[in-house]
């Protein structure tokens, strides 16, 4: 019977394979989930930011221009998202590092733009709104146009 002295490079490169496999899993499964967690926060800003533009059309009697929604400031000192004269932040594209910040930059009102940014329609019929101008190709299962 003859002694073993370890292992073959045929055992090793197999382990070293199968490790492999599952840490691109892992790493593809939490790249699924953090996309899915975006446009789940960025669903929820338009929501609510949705609501602070008809908030401000009953108090004020009118829809609150660009200008105003991108100062996040409805003029009673609260916010469309977050607190008031904070920037809006952009949730589909978060900062690398904790402690810079990601405004949305991208703003559209009423203009058929190339695909990118936050378009806002200020009105009048039925009501002004905030929608995403994503191409729905780069979201397979979340038309961006049905936020």
């Amino acid at each position: 019977m003859r002694k073993s002295r370890g292992m073959s490079l045929l055992e090793v490169s197999l382990a070293v394979s199968v490790g492999l496999m599952l840490t691109v899993g892992g790493a593809y499964a939490y790249r699924q989930h953090m996309q899915a967690t975006r446009i789940t926060q960025a669903q929820l800003m338009l929501e609510t930011i949705n609501m602070g533009i008809v908030r401000y059309h009953v108090r004020t009697g009118s829809y609150p221009t660009l200008a105003v929604l991108q100062s996040n400031n409805d003029g009673a000192n609260r916010g469309f998202y977050g607190p008031a004269g904070s920037p809006l932040r952009d949730p589909l594209y978060p900062p690398i590092l904790e402690t810079q910040s990601s405004p949305i930059k991208a703003w559209t009102a009423n203009a058929v733009a190339p695909w990118g940014g936050w378009r806002y329609y200020p009105g009048p019929a039925p009501s002004a709104y905030v929608k995403p101008n994503f191409n729905p190709a780069d979201y397979p299962g979340h038309d961006p146009n049905k936020w």
